[in-house]
């Protein structure tokens, strides 16, 4: 790969980077705002009716993914008739899978309040309102998949980033501002509402800008559709599995325990889960490079690749993984206050080693997609899945959210250990050539850092100014050892 191909990479790489950063600081304010005027019971049902549109945009039959491939694929070999296609037919199929879904949103509404969730009677109605409305947002959200695919496939990174910012960063702070205000929870989940169809418009207007061949509407193809489909489809099967594990712990909260408890638990799994941002971001550069070797099986090379992707995994992770492990409670009393502090301090530690796991998961799963064998992917997750659902059931039961977190801990763990074992078993992969170009170097530092971390929290209960101020002074060592011991390595 050459340098100026290198730097387009990075750039990439960045632009995403920041665009996936930046919701960090919308949720960092918007939330504590939304439970202090909505109450954490209300804050509970509304952080459900994100769980439930991650479990609807499931039914996409990897639309999003099978969209950005094929516009790539019709842009590389000049095919404007296949590109019109493919993209008026994703969009023809997402429009009516997402009529269907919020329809059987719409109908499920009143037993979900009623049946399923232990919600407070005093709330009931209007939390059956709100998901009333919430079934709106499930075609909209589906359809902004597809032009989201569009931008990405014709590699329009910053129009894709900026439209993104626009549901990601000013839709949470319109809804905060909306509860602020005295809006009720239907209220506020139109507000959500309202932004979709406006980040809808605009991914619309930009896909039309940058392909001015989409601007003639296309009625769906059979034969275009089977092709985005036996694409899709082992994406969907992941798609469906990692959803399924992400999402299910808080509904098990919910109809085990009480929407409140999930209130408590919400604010901690949503910071810990801000660590999958750098896999995320790394995989714009990563993926390329895996698919690269689909062919060849090349393992020097392979090798080296997963070696120097665990590096900066590790080197970019360890601050963030360290932090909210030793410091879960200090954090909490910070962002959302004392009172999640209280309940959720274990739960974010527990968190955030789980979410570490996962990270590493990321990398076998991307090289075998990259190589070609999702089906392995798909093969391990469905064998741990039960496994986990029996797990977090009877820990929730026993330990109340810690027990949830305990369980998603646990669940990274053998996944991270179950994916990075098949690799080495199905791939011309030795465990002992993939830990050079500075592995060894950047797992010394993390380990020097976490035991350094607990030190601190050892001496102090708290987040003074001689605490951050030695914390500060670590994070600087980190970060000038890993640029002399191992960036410079491979």
């Amino acid at each position: 790969m050459g340098t100026r191909a290198r730097s387009a990479k990075a750039r990439d790489g960045l632009i995403t980077l920041l665009g996936q950063v930046l919701p960090l600081f919308a949720a960092f304010f918007s939330i504590p705002i939304l439970i202090r005027h909505l109450g954490v019971g209300r804050y509970g049902v509304l952080a459900l009716t994100g769980v439930f549109g991650s479990y609807f945009s499931l039914l996409d039959f990897g639309m999003g993914r099978a969209t950005t491939k094929f516009v790539a694929q019709a842009l590389a070999g000049s095919d404007e008739a296949f590109l019109r296609s493919s993209v008026w037919t994703a969009v023809w199929f997402q429009g009516g899978l997402g009529v269907i879904a919020g329809a059987g949103m719409a109908l499920a509404a009143p037993w979900l309040i009623t049946g399923f969730l232990n919600v407070a009677p005093e709330i009931a109605v209007e939390c059956r309102d709100s998901f009333l409305v919430f079934s709106a947002c499930i075609p909209v959200a589906m359809a902004c998949a597809v032009f989201r695919g569009v931008l990405k496939g014709s590699q329009h990174f910053l129009s894709f980033n900026l439209l993104q910012a626009m549901t990601s960063v000013i839709l949470p702070i319109a809804t905060a501002a909306a509860a602020s205000m005295g809006i009720d929870l239907p209220g506020v989940v139109s507000v959500q509402l309202v932004g979709l169809l406006a980040s809808l418009s605009g991914l619309v207007a930009a896909s039309l800008i940058h392909l001015p061949v989409l601007r003639r509407p296309a009625f769906p193809k059979i034969e275009t559709a089977r092709v985005l489909m036996s694409f899709g489809g082992w994406i969907m099967l992941l798609q469906v599995i990692s959803k399924a594990a992400m999402q299910v712990d808080r509904l098990l909260i919910g109809s085990l325990l009480n929407v409140r408890q999930v209130g408590y638990y919400t604010p901690a799994y949503t910071l810990s889960s801000k660590m999958m941002l750098i896999p995320s971001s790394l995989d714009t550069m990563v993926f390329p490079v895996f698919g690269a070797m689909s062919q060849s099986q090349d393992g020097p090379r392979l090798e080296k690749a997963c070696a120097l992707t665990w590096k900066y995994l590790l080197i970019l992770l360890a601050p963030l993984a360290v932090l909210l492990a030793v410091f879960a409670e200090p954090i909490l009393t910070l962002w959302p206050g004392q009172d999640f502090a209280l309940h959720s301090g274990a739960s974010l530690r527990w968190l955030s080693i789980g979410f570490l796991f996962h990270a590493f998961a990321w990398l076998p799963s991307c090289v075998f997609q990259g190589v070609g064998k999702p089906g392995i992917i798909a093969v391990v997750t469905l064998l741990e899945l039960p496994l986990y659902l029996g797990a977090a059931y009877w820990m929730i039961l026993a330990l109340g959210i810690e027990g949830a977190a305990l369980a998603w801990a646990g669940r990274g763990a053998i996944e991270a250990v179950s994916l990075t074992l098949a690799v080495f078993l199905t791939l011309p992969v030795r465990p002992r050539n993939c830990l050079g170009h500075g592995v060894w170097q950047a797992g010394a530092s993390f380990c020097l850092l976490y035991a350094s971390m607990i030190l601190i929290r050892v001496f102090s209960s708290r987040l003074g100014a001689w605490e951050c101020a030695a914390i500060a002074a670590l994070l600087a060592g980190y970060c000038a050892g890993s640029i002399f011991f191992a960036l410079d390595e491979g």
